[in-house]
């Protein structure tokens, strides 16, 4: 099958609402057929491919990341495993940079989504933690809380579930 023309791609993109600034990149980027695999097979949101498949290799860039290892079959795996639900959306990037950082995609990259018990053992010892620490500021605790729980959880839970839980509502997504 001959590849699609990239400005069949750019209506498509504009259509769906991708973020501006990926349109053009993506639209005669490699990954072209990865992202319409992704969004029309897998049901991803087309926004979170684009930025994953455009902005996130450019972040690990600025980060000093070496990307180059990084390769479609890589980026494939881990679309897919988010798809299945294996890796939640803010663990993405954390995900794609150890694979880049290993040059391989294997399983022990996704980090074990972590159980109810394991988070609210968590969520009690930052409370108490936080409990000690004498803050200023009282409106600043809900903030600090929701970090330390984050530091702890590291992409193994979706912050939208452990906002809720501790009544966190300063717009997480």
């Amino acid at each position: 099958m001959a590849a699609e023309q990239f400005w069949k791609r750019i209506e498509w993109y504009i259509k769906l609402g991708i973020p501006k600034d990926t349109i053009e990149e993506l639209s005669v980027s490699p990954y072209a057929e990865l992202f319409k695999k992704a969004v029309s097979d897998w049901k991803i949101n087309p926004t979170t491919v684009a930025v994953f498949l455009i902005q996130y290799p450019k972040r690990l860039k600025k980060r000093g990341v070496t990307t180059e290892w990084l390769n479609e079959n890589m980026l494939e795996e881990i679309l897919k495993s988010y798809a299945d639900k294996k890796i939640p959306q803010d663990a993405l990037l954390t995900t794609l940079q150890t694979v880049a950082e290993l040059g391989i995609f294997t399983e022990e990259v996704i980090q074990n989504p972590v159980n109810e018990k394991e988070v609210d053992e968590i969520i009690n010892k930052a409370k108490s933690d936080c409990d000690k620490m004498t803050l200023y500021n009282q409106n600043s605790k809900s903030i600090l809380l929701m970090g330390m729980i984050m530091k702890k959880l590291r992409g193994r839970s979706p912050a939208k579930i452990i906002a809720d839980r501790i009544g966190f509502v300063k717009g997480v997504k």
